[in-house]
Protein backbone atom coordinates (compact mmCIF):
# COMPACT_ATOMS: atom_id res chain seq x y z
CA UNK A 1 0.00 0.00 0.00
CA UNK A 2 1.53 3.34 -0.76
CA UNK A 3 2.14 5.89 1.57
CA UNK A 4 -0.48 9.26 0.77
CA UNK A 5 1.46 12.52 0.49
CA UNK A 6 0.17 15.77 2.22
CA UNK A 7 0.28 17.63 -1.07
CA UNK A 8 -0.82 17.45 -4.98
CA UNK A 9 3.18 18.45 -5.76
CA UNK A 10 6.23 16.05 -5.04
CA UNK A 11 9.74 14.87 -5.90
CA UNK A 12 10.20 11.39 -6.93
CA UNK A 13 13.71 9.58 -6.67
CA UNK A 14 14.03 5.89 -7.99
CA UNK A 15 16.77 3.94 -6.38
CA UNK A 16 17.32 1.48 -8.32
CA UNK A 17 18.21 3.78 -11.09
CA UNK A 18 20.87 5.35 -8.90
CA UNK A 19 21.90 1.55 -8.47
CA UNK A 20 22.19 1.67 -12.18
CA UNK A 21 24.32 4.28 -11.67
CA UNK A 22 27.02 2.96 -9.40
CA UNK A 23 27.15 -0.09 -10.95
CA UNK A 24 28.14 1.43 -14.26
CA UNK A 25 31.41 3.23 -12.40
CA UNK A 26 32.23 0.63 -11.66
CA UNK A 27 32.15 -1.37 -14.42
CA UNK A 28 34.46 1.73 -15.24
CA UNK A 29 37.19 2.05 -12.25
CA UNK A 30 37.43 -1.93 -12.18
CA UNK A 31 39.08 -2.61 -8.58
CA UNK A 32 39.67 0.91 -7.47
CA UNK A 33 37.44 1.81 -4.73
CA UNK A 34 34.66 4.60 -5.19
CA UNK A 35 33.68 6.92 -2.98
CA UNK A 36 29.98 8.52 -2.80
CA UNK A 37 30.18 12.39 -2.69
CA UNK A 38 26.49 13.05 -0.69
CA UNK A 39 27.21 16.76 0.02
CA UNK A 40 24.44 19.23 -0.50
CA UNK A 41 21.40 15.98 0.45
CA UNK A 42 22.88 13.96 -2.09
CA UNK A 43 22.66 16.48 -4.41
CA UNK A 44 18.85 17.41 -3.49
CA UNK A 45 17.97 13.62 -3.44
CA UNK A 46 18.03 12.43 -0.10
CA UNK A 47 21.13 11.57 1.52
CA UNK A 48 19.69 8.95 3.96
CA UNK A 49 18.42 6.71 1.21
CA UNK A 50 20.47 7.85 -1.52
CA UNK A 51 23.84 6.51 1.39
CA UNK A 52 21.70 2.99 1.55
CA UNK A 53 21.34 2.06 -1.90
CA UNK A 54 24.91 2.78 -2.25
CA UNK A 55 26.18 0.76 1.09
CA UNK A 56 24.47 -2.15 -0.68
CA UNK A 57 26.61 -1.63 -3.79
CA UNK A 58 29.44 -2.07 -1.65
CA UNK A 59 29.97 2.03 -0.95
CA UNK A 60 31.60 2.32 2.32
CA UNK A 61 33.29 5.66 1.58
CA UNK A 62 31.67 8.54 1.47
CA UNK A 63 32.16 12.74 1.26
CA UNK A 64 30.59 15.87 2.39
CA UNK A 65 30.91 19.31 2.65
CA UNK A 66 30.31 20.65 6.34
CA UNK A 67 30.34 18.97 9.71
CA UNK A 68 26.39 19.24 10.24
CA UNK A 69 26.49 17.30 7.22
CA UNK A 70 28.67 15.13 8.81
CA UNK A 71 26.77 14.54 11.95
CA UNK A 72 23.53 14.01 9.72
CA UNK A 73 25.03 11.37 8.18
CA UNK A 74 26.34 9.44 11.22
CA UNK A 75 23.25 9.30 13.15
CA UNK A 76 22.40 6.80 10.60
CA UNK A 77 25.39 5.03 9.64
CA UNK A 78 28.03 4.34 12.02
CA UNK A 79 30.49 1.67 9.98
CA UNK A 80 31.14 4.23 6.89
CA UNK A 81 34.13 6.77 6.39
CA UNK A 82 33.11 9.97 6.01
CA UNK A 83 35.05 12.86 4.46
CA UNK A 84 34.66 16.60 5.47
CA UNK A 85 35.55 18.63 2.03
CA UNK A 86 35.08 21.97 4.06
CA UNK A 87 37.48 23.95 5.72
CA UNK A 88 37.17 23.53 9.63
CA UNK A 89 36.82 25.32 12.03
CA UNK A 90 39.01 25.01 15.35
CA UNK A 91 35.70 25.30 17.64
CA UNK A 92 34.50 22.25 16.01
CA UNK A 93 38.02 20.05 16.41
CA UNK A 94 36.55 18.26 19.28
CA UNK A 95 32.99 16.60 17.28
CA UNK A 96 35.20 15.72 14.20
CA UNK A 97 37.41 13.89 16.37
CA UNK A 98 34.82 12.35 18.46
CA UNK A 99 32.41 11.58 15.15
CA UNK A 100 35.53 9.68 13.90
CA UNK A 101 35.13 11.82 10.49
CA UNK A 102 37.75 12.21 8.24
CA UNK A 103 38.75 16.43 8.25
CA UNK A 104 40.14 17.90 4.76
CA UNK A 105 43.14 20.34 6.11
CA UNK A 106 44.66 23.09 3.91
CA UNK A 107 46.78 24.36 6.45
CA UNK A 108 49.38 23.45 8.60
CA UNK A 109 47.68 24.91 11.29
CA UNK A 110 44.75 23.16 10.65
CA UNK A 111 46.77 19.75 11.25
CA UNK A 112 48.17 21.44 14.61
CA UNK A 113 44.94 21.87 16.61
CA UNK A 114 43.67 18.73 15.32
CA UNK A 115 46.69 17.03 16.64
CA UNK A 116 46.10 19.13 20.46
CA UNK A 117 42.85 18.03 20.41
CA UNK A 118 43.06 14.96 19.69
CA UNK A 119 45.95 14.52 22.19
CA UNK A 120 43.84 16.67 24.95
CA UNK A 121 41.28 13.71 24.26
CA UNK A 122 43.56 10.69 24.21
CA UNK A 123 42.49 10.05 20.48
CA UNK A 124 43.45 10.24 16.82
CA UNK A 125 42.34 12.91 14.58
CA UNK A 126 41.93 11.77 10.38
CA UNK A 127 42.90 13.53 8.16
CA UNK A 128 43.51 13.81 4.01
CA UNK A 129 45.82 16.73 2.71
CA UNK A 130 43.77 18.84 0.07
CA UNK A 131 46.54 19.98 -2.58
CA UNK A 132 46.36 22.86 -4.71
CA UNK A 133 47.40 22.50 -8.14
CA UNK A 134 45.35 25.18 -9.44
CA UNK A 135 41.82 25.56 -8.81
CA UNK A 136 42.74 28.15 -5.81
CA UNK A 137 39.97 27.46 -3.63
CA UNK A 138 41.61 25.36 -0.72
CA UNK A 139 44.89 23.11 -0.50
CA UNK A 140 48.56 23.75 0.59
CA UNK A 141 51.22 25.08 -1.76
CA UNK A 142 52.46 21.88 -3.99
CA UNK A 143 56.32 22.96 -2.98
CA UNK A 144 59.12 21.63 -0.81
CA UNK A 145 58.49 24.33 2.06
CA UNK A 146 54.90 23.12 2.57
CA UNK A 147 55.91 19.59 2.58
CA UNK A 148 58.73 20.13 4.72
CA UNK A 149 56.24 21.90 7.21
CA UNK A 150 53.40 19.13 7.09
CA UNK A 151 56.17 16.15 7.45
CA UNK A 152 56.65 18.66 10.83
CA UNK A 153 53.23 18.72 11.97
CA UNK A 154 52.38 15.15 11.31
CA UNK A 155 55.07 14.05 13.17
CA UNK A 156 52.90 13.46 16.70
CA UNK A 157 50.69 10.45 17.59
CA UNK A 158 47.59 11.90 17.38
CA UNK A 159 47.27 12.66 13.90
CA UNK A 160 46.76 10.27 11.26
CA UNK A 161 47.15 11.17 7.27
CA UNK A 162 44.83 9.00 5.44
CA UNK A 163 44.55 10.32 2.39
CA UNK A 164 45.70 13.19 -0.02
CA UNK A 165 43.64 14.64 -2.90
CA UNK A 166 43.25 17.47 -5.21
CA UNK A 167 40.40 18.85 -7.54
CA UNK A 168 40.61 19.55 -10.88
CA UNK A 169 38.89 22.84 -12.27
CA UNK A 170 38.10 21.89 -15.56
CA UNK A 171 38.09 18.44 -16.18
CA UNK A 172 35.22 18.19 -18.10
CA UNK A 173 36.95 20.50 -20.60
CA UNK A 174 40.40 21.60 -20.76
CA UNK A 175 42.84 18.16 -20.62
CA UNK A 176 45.94 20.24 -20.84
CA UNK A 177 45.49 22.12 -17.64
CA UNK A 178 43.81 18.46 -15.88
CA UNK A 179 47.15 16.72 -16.88
CA UNK A 180 49.61 19.69 -15.59
CA UNK A 181 47.00 19.67 -12.19
CA UNK A 182 47.30 15.70 -12.07
CA UNK A 183 51.16 16.41 -12.41
CA UNK A 184 52.00 19.22 -9.88
CA UNK A 185 49.71 16.81 -7.75
CA UNK A 186 52.16 13.55 -8.65
CA UNK A 187 55.17 15.68 -7.85
CA UNK A 188 53.70 17.10 -4.10
CA UNK A 189 53.23 13.08 -3.31
CA UNK A 190 56.70 12.78 -4.57
CA UNK A 191 58.07 15.60 -1.84
CA UNK A 192 56.34 14.66 0.95
CA UNK A 193 57.31 10.65 0.48
CA UNK A 194 60.87 12.16 0.21
CA UNK A 195 60.21 13.82 3.48
CA UNK A 196 58.87 10.40 5.08
CA UNK A 197 55.18 11.44 5.07
CA UNK A 198 53.32 8.60 3.30
CA UNK A 199 49.81 9.03 1.52
CA UNK A 200 47.75 5.67 2.07
CA UNK A 201 45.16 6.82 -0.20
CA UNK A 202 45.52 8.94 -2.95
CA UNK A 203 42.56 10.46 -5.61
CA UNK A 204 42.29 13.03 -7.92
CA UNK A 205 39.31 12.16 -10.06
CA UNK A 206 36.13 13.59 -10.24
CA UNK A 207 32.79 12.40 -12.02
CA UNK A 208 34.41 14.38 -15.94
CA UNK A 209 38.01 12.76 -14.80
CA UNK A 210 37.00 9.35 -13.67
CA UNK A 211 35.59 8.76 -16.89
CA UNK A 212 38.04 10.59 -19.14
CA UNK A 213 40.92 9.91 -17.84
CA UNK A 214 41.87 6.42 -16.39
CA UNK A 215 45.33 6.64 -16.29
CA UNK A 216 44.31 9.31 -13.52
CA UNK A 217 42.31 6.93 -11.05
CA UNK A 218 45.23 6.20 -8.42
CA UNK A 219 44.03 4.91 -5.36
CA UNK A 220 40.54 5.62 -5.30
CA UNK A 221 37.72 7.79 -7.28
CA UNK A 222 35.21 10.50 -6.17
CA UNK A 223 32.16 9.82 -8.14
CA UNK A 224 29.98 13.36 -7.89
CA UNK A 225 27.47 14.03 -10.02
CA UNK A 226 27.21 10.90 -12.57
CA UNK A 227 25.89 9.26 -9.12
CA UNK A 228 22.85 11.30 -9.90
CA UNK A 229 22.84 10.27 -14.05
CA UNK A 230 24.08 13.52 -15.32
CA UNK A 231 27.13 13.59 -17.59
CA UNK A 232 29.39 16.47 -16.60
CA UNK A 233 30.36 17.83 -19.85
CA UNK A 234 28.51 17.18 -23.52
CA UNK A 235 28.64 15.74 -26.37
CA UNK A 236 28.99 12.21 -27.03
CA UNK A 237 32.76 11.26 -27.11
CA UNK A 238 32.87 10.55 -23.28
CA UNK A 239 29.52 9.16 -23.01
CA UNK A 240 31.01 5.83 -22.08
CA UNK A 241 28.48 5.23 -19.08
CA UNK A 242 24.46 4.13 -19.49
CA UNK A 243 23.07 7.05 -16.79
CA UNK A 244 19.91 7.52 -15.70
CA UNK A 245 17.79 10.38 -13.80
CA UNK A 246 16.60 9.20 -10.43
CA UNK A 247 15.09 12.52 -9.54
CA UNK A 248 11.85 13.89 -10.94
CA UNK A 249 9.30 16.26 -10.12
CA UNK A 250 5.72 16.09 -10.14
CA UNK A 251 2.53 17.71 -9.63
CA UNK A 252 -1.25 16.95 -10.00
CA UNK A 253 -3.24 20.05 -11.83
CA UNK A 254 -5.77 21.38 -9.08
CA UNK A 255 -7.77 23.76 -11.39
CA UNK A 256 -8.74 23.95 -15.22
CA UNK A 257 -10.37 27.22 -16.97
CA UNK A 258 -10.91 28.29 -20.54
CA UNK A 259 -9.63 32.17 -20.90
CA UNK A 260 -11.07 34.07 -23.68
CA UNK A 261 -9.17 36.47 -26.32
CA UNK A 262 -7.33 39.40 -24.62
CA UNK A 263 -7.91 37.76 -21.34
CA UNK A 264 -4.44 37.89 -19.28
CA UNK A 265 -3.17 34.87 -16.72
CA UNK A 266 -1.35 35.82 -13.51
CA UNK A 267 1.02 38.57 -12.10
CA UNK A 268 1.71 41.90 -14.21
CA UNK A 269 -0.51 40.31 -16.57
CA UNK A 270 2.57 38.67 -19.28
CA UNK A 271 0.31 36.21 -20.45
CA UNK A 272 -2.35 37.77 -23.04
CA UNK A 273 -4.54 34.79 -24.43
CA UNK A 274 -4.64 35.54 -28.71
CA UNK A 275 -7.57 33.10 -28.75
CA UNK A 276 -9.74 30.44 -26.47
CA UNK A 277 -7.17 28.90 -24.19
CA UNK A 278 -7.51 25.88 -21.56
CA UNK A 279 -5.24 26.83 -18.46
CA UNK A 280 -4.48 24.55 -15.80
CA UNK A 281 -3.03 25.62 -11.94
CA UNK A 282 -0.59 23.36 -10.41
CA UNK A 283 0.53 23.45 -6.96
CA UNK A 284 3.94 24.35 -6.78
CA UNK A 285 5.93 27.91 -7.51
CA UNK A 286 9.51 29.16 -6.97
CA UNK A 287 9.09 28.72 -3.07
CA UNK A 288 9.21 24.60 -4.13
CA UNK A 289 12.62 25.24 -6.29
CA UNK A 290 10.87 26.41 -9.65
CA UNK A 291 12.52 29.17 -11.21
CA UNK A 292 10.56 32.07 -11.57
CA UNK A 293 12.78 33.00 -14.42
CA UNK A 294 11.29 30.93 -16.81
CA UNK A 295 7.97 32.07 -16.54
CA UNK A 296 6.61 32.30 -20.02
CA UNK A 297 9.34 30.90 -21.74
CA UNK A 298 9.12 27.29 -20.26
CA UNK A 299 6.97 23.76 -20.90
CA UNK A 300 6.00 20.82 -18.60
CA UNK A 301 4.62 17.76 -19.69
CA UNK A 302 0.78 16.59 -19.56
CA UNK A 303 -0.01 13.70 -20.90
CA UNK A 304 3.40 12.54 -22.84
CA UNK A 305 3.14 16.07 -24.48
CA UNK A 306 4.82 19.53 -23.56
CA UNK A 307 2.38 22.79 -22.42
CA UNK A 308 3.86 25.93 -21.68
CA UNK A 309 3.81 28.48 -18.96
CA UNK A 310 1.68 30.60 -19.04
CA UNK A 311 2.06 33.93 -17.19
CA UNK A 312 4.49 34.57 -14.41
CA UNK A 313 5.47 31.34 -11.94
CA UNK A 314 4.05 32.50 -8.37
CA UNK A 315 5.20 31.63 -4.87
CA UNK A 316 3.16 28.66 -4.29
CA UNK A 317 1.12 27.89 -8.46
CA UNK A 318 1.99 27.80 -11.97
CA UNK A 319 -0.18 27.74 -14.27
CA UNK A 320 -0.13 26.18 -17.90
CA UNK A 321 -1.55 26.51 -20.83
CA UNK A 322 -3.12 22.86 -21.86
CA UNK A 323 -5.25 23.58 -24.74
CA UNK A 324 -5.85 20.97 -27.05
CA UNK A 325 -4.52 18.60 -24.30
CA UNK A 326 -7.41 15.99 -23.27
CA UNK A 327 -6.68 16.45 -19.28
CA UNK A 328 -8.39 17.08 -16.18
CA UNK A 329 -8.20 17.87 -12.52
CA UNK A 330 -5.93 15.24 -10.57
CA UNK A 331 -4.08 14.64 -13.84
CA UNK A 332 -0.37 14.28 -13.00
CA UNK A 333 1.98 16.42 -14.40
CA UNK A 334 5.89 16.64 -15.26
CA UNK A 335 8.22 19.04 -14.79
CA UNK A 336 11.27 17.37 -14.91
CA UNK A 337 11.55 13.84 -15.91
CA UNK A 338 10.14 11.31 -18.54
CA UNK A 339 6.43 10.82 -19.61
CA UNK A 340 5.28 8.51 -22.32
CA UNK A 341 7.61 9.93 -25.20
CA UNK A 342 8.45 13.18 -23.81
CA UNK A 343 11.31 14.13 -21.47
CA UNK A 344 12.55 17.10 -19.86
CA UNK A 345 15.88 16.78 -18.01
CA UNK A 346 17.98 18.31 -15.67
CA UNK A 347 20.33 19.12 -18.15
CA UNK A 348 17.77 20.99 -20.05
CA UNK A 349 16.67 22.45 -17.78
CA UNK A 350 19.40 23.53 -16.96
CA UNK A 351 19.93 25.15 -20.65
CA UNK A 352 16.74 27.30 -19.88
CA UNK A 353 17.51 28.69 -16.77
CA UNK A 354 21.20 29.45 -17.77
CA UNK A 355 22.63 27.24 -15.17
CA UNK A 356 24.70 23.78 -14.86
CA UNK A 357 22.40 20.91 -13.89
CA UNK A 358 24.41 20.62 -10.80
CA UNK A 359 22.41 23.62 -9.51
CA UNK A 360 18.72 22.40 -10.78
CA UNK A 361 19.14 19.13 -9.08
CA UNK A 362 20.00 21.00 -5.67
CA UNK A 363 17.00 23.68 -6.41
CA UNK A 364 13.77 21.91 -5.03
CA UNK A 365 12.91 23.25 -1.49
CA UNK A 366 12.01 20.98 1.87
CA UNK A 367 8.24 21.30 0.83
CA UNK A 368 8.36 19.01 -1.67
CA UNK A 369 8.14 15.82 -0.28
CA UNK A 370 10.21 13.10 -1.52
CA UNK A 371 8.34 10.09 -2.70
CA UNK A 372 11.10 6.77 -2.98
CA UNK A 373 10.45 3.69 -5.76
CA UNK A 374 12.41 0.66 -6.10
CA UNK A 375 11.61 -0.88 -9.63
CA UNK A 376 8.38 0.93 -9.73
CA UNK A 377 7.28 0.19 -6.26
CA UNK A 378 6.95 2.70 -3.41
CA UNK A 379 9.25 2.23 -0.96
CA UNK A 380 9.40 5.68 1.07
CA UNK A 381 7.87 8.75 1.62
CA UNK A 382 10.29 11.64 3.43
CA UNK A 383 8.24 15.01 4.47
CA UNK A 384 11.04 16.93 6.14
CA UNK A 385 8.29 19.86 7.02
CA UNK A 386 6.20 17.50 9.11
CA UNK A 387 9.02 15.15 10.39
CA UNK A 388 6.54 12.50 9.33
CA UNK A 389 8.61 9.08 7.80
Amino acid sequence: METKITRPAWMEVHLDRLENNIKEIKRLVGSKEILGVVKADAYGHGVEEVTKTLYSCGVRKFAVATVSEARQLRRSFTNIDILIFGAIQKELAEEIIYGDFVATVSRVEEMKFLQEKAAELEKVARVNLKVDTGMHRLGFNPNEKEAKAIAEAASGDNLRIEGAYTHFAISYEDDAFTKAQNEKYDSFIELLHKEGVEIPIQHVCNSAAIIKDPLMHHDLVRAGIILYGVYPFSGSEYQLLNLMHPMEIKAEIVYIREIGPGETVGYGRTFTAKSIRKIATLPIGYADGYPRRLSNRFSVIVKGKKAPIAGFVCMDQMMIDVTGIDCEVGDKVTLMGRDKGEEISAEEFALAYETSPYEILCLWSKRLPKVYYYKGKQTRVVDELLDCQ
